[in-house]
């Protein structure tokens, strides 16, 4: 049943004109950024727990995968409130800063003009990137600035914190935090 109510949630989000997508995107994200309980920042080789400065170190390139994150994330929370929301801190060498004008393209429509021109904007990057872009606010006056991240880094974040039954809410760059 939950499958044919996502289908029809769907569908009604298609026909939805283009600022109230928008509207109904941002609230998304907030909720699910309520949910954070946890915020992790990963530095010098340690992941601190920002609620009470505890760390755990991160030894060596081993130390910032995803998997070791993980686990140095369950250990780092094993005596606290659960289910475990986080807010995971990276440092800004896994982020990808590029500034961008796109007129003509409608907000709306900037998150895919601009992953359609990542091998343009990035060229020398052979990975697949995701994008971060806040389309819903803008100053004229200013570019947009587009954070890029690897992927494939990404998904195996969310999938290591998973595994170790926490809930990766979101990643964002230290420099933003």
């Amino acid at each position: 049943m939950s499958s044919r109510a996502e289908h029809w949630r769907q569908r009604l989000y298609e026909r939805l004109p283009a600022n109230l997508k928008t509207w109904a995107q941002a609230g998304t994200r907030v909720h699910l950024l309520k949910q954070v309980n946890s915020v992790l920042m990963v530095h010098d080789d340690r992941l601190y727990d920002l609620s009470n400065g505890a760390w755990r170190s991160l030894s060596g390139d081993e130390g910032t995968s995803a998997t070791s994150l993980a686990a140095a994330a369950r250990e780092l929370l094993a005596s606290g409130a659960d289910p475990r929301a986080i807010l995971l801190i990276l440092p800004s060498s896994h982020f990808i800063a590029t500034a961008v004008t796109m007129p003509g393209v409608a907000r709306e429509n900037l998150h895919s003009a601009l992953q359609l021109q990542a091998p343009i904007l990035l060229p020398s990057y052979e990975g697949t990137l995701t994008l971060a872009i806040n389309a819903a606010a803008r100053d004229s006056e200013y570019q947009d600035i587009a954070l890029w991240t690897d992927e494939g880094r990404l998904n195996a974040l969310f999938d290591a914190f998973a595994a170790q039954d926490l809930l990766l809410t979101a990643v964002l760059p230290r420099a933003l935090a």
